[in-house]
């Protein structure tokens, strides 16, 4: 098989990345900056309120960059011409991005102002032309039909790792480890 023919085959793989560090930002970002009641101590319910409050705001502000970038983004890529193609450029740039940017979020190292718009507009760069590449890779509907099953079963996998190993992670090791966990996932995006 040649070196192309296996990128391509592996393509798929990269739906479990992008799925896990996804799922394990939405399933504990507003947990880790707006920690419950019994985190904070005695009188900090107001505390978590306001938390709350705040880390509701950040993630509509992230959201709406999502959604006003989103189609930017896919024009830019549908236009970009190198010898790499259309499509990898933007992944490849806008990986590293993503990861400092999912690193900083659990790691503290950003405010949840910055950390989370910051985090929603870098997926944005990434996942929409990595969602696009499926077309180019594979020219036959029977090839695109069974990469995008596969991808989905891979999705549907990191879905999982997430949902279920994310609360025994947090417990042992503390949030921290999600940057981690979530830097292996988006080198399964990048393998391909």
């Amino acid at each position: 098989m040649s070196s192309v023919r296996l990128r391509n085959e592996l393509y798929p793989l990269g739906f479990l990345g992008v799925i896990l560090v996804d799922t394990l930002f939405k399933q504990w970002v507003v947990y880790f900056y707006a920690p419950p009641e019994a985190r904070l101590g005695p009188g900090g319910a107001a505390a978590a309120i306001g938390s709350a409050k705040g880390i509701g705001a950040f993630l509509l502000i992230g959201f709406l960059l999502q959604a006003l970038a989103g189609p930017w983004i896919g024009q830019l890529s549908d236009r970009l011409r190198t010898p790499f193609g259309r499509r990898r450029p933007v992944i490849l740039l806008s990986l590293p991005v993503l990861a400092l940017s999912f690193i900083a979020t659990w790691q503290g190292w950003a405010p949840s102002w910055i950390a989370v718009p910051g985090y929603c507009l870098a997926f944005t760069l990434v996942a929409g032309p990595y969602l696009t590449l499926l077309p180019s890779l594979a020219p036959t509907e029977k090839t695109r039909v069974r990469m995008s099953l596969t991808g989905a079963v891979l999705a549907l996998v990191g879905l999982g790792c997430a949902l279920v190993g994310g609360p025994g992670l947090i417990d042992r090791y503390g949030f921290g480890v999600l940057a981690w966990v979530g830097l292996a996932g988006l080198g399964l995006t990048v393998l391909p």
